[in-house]
């Protein structure tokens, strides 16, 4: 795979992955704001270090 496509496909899948995890507790925004910011927070940092592993 050249570096190019890898570096594309890293950025779909670090941006993808918490728009996913935001549909799915989407009703927590609702009741819960702060409840849901923090979800989202570790979300994308455990999306980060897991990529960058």
């Amino acid at each position: 795979m050249n570096k190019t496509l890898k570096i594309v496909l890293y950025g779909i899948m670090m941006w993808i992955t918490p728009f996913i995890v935001s549909f799915l507790i989407y009703p927590l925004k609702q009741s819960a704001n702060p409840l849901f910011e923090a979800v989202m927070l570790v979300v994308v940092t455990a999306t980060a270090v897991l990529l960058a592993m």
